[in-house]
């Protein structure tokens, strides 16, 4: 997904205006830098962990052992 693909779908999600996604995905990203340029991590909750320092290095989030994430995405699925 790009960041066109996510301003879509978060204005549509939260039923704002394109541009109005996108204004808050860029704060969302000057946030993120900021803290990381303090010397802060910032965790991103199910998808993992940004780590300050000279090179940036972002940590994906293991899914629990004995769980892939199709089985994830399934089990939130209901039977019909």
């Amino acid at each position: 997904m790009n960041s066109n693909e996510l301003a879509r779908r978060l204005a549509a999600q939260e039923r704002i205006t394109r541009c109005q996604a996108e204004a808050q995905l860029d704060q969302l990203a000057r946030d993120i830098r900021r803290l990381l340029q303090s010397g802060h991590s910032v965790e991103l909750p199910g998808l993992g962990r940004f780590e300050p320092g000279p090179e940036l290095k972002f940590h994906f989030e293991t899914p629990p052992a004995g769980r892939s994430a199709g089985k994830r995405q399934a089990a939130g699925k209901r039977r019909g």
